[in-house]
């Protein structure tokens, strides 16, 4: 599977999800997802490993589950830009860190 071949697949999951919502964007959930690959890209670190381009479209395959997360938190949290806490007519919300998303994407090599 290519990596354009993933993030479609992703994007129609989530379209899936998310189509009954009145607010949907397909277009930005498109752009949550190019980011969160490209995001999970940077965080294995594949340029730095001299992984060629076949080599990183095997293993990539690996954090869809991950990529698939942080679009929809990325998706979720448009228009609540750094938002850690949210309170309204007695609803609390809180959302996880952005950060556990990323639990399992080990970078290939240290940087020196």
């Amino acid at each position: 599977m290519t990596i354009d071949e993933l993030k479609e697949s992703i994007t129609e999951g989530l379209t899936v999800e998310l189509e009954g919502d009145p607010d949907f964007s397909e277009e930005i959930l498109e752009e949550k997802v190019n980011n969160a690959v490209n995001e999970v890209i940077l965080a294995r670190r594949y340029k730095m490993a001299k992984y060629s381009d076949e080599q990183i479209k095997a293993d990539i395959e690996n954090y869809r589950s991950n990529i698939r997360d942080i679009a929809l938190y990325d998706y979720n949290q448009s228009g609540m830009d750094f938002q850690s806490n949210h309170q309204e007519n007695g609803i609390n919300r809180s959302y996880t860190s952005r950060h556990r998303l990323f639990y399992g994407i080990v970078p290939l090599t240290r940087l020196v």
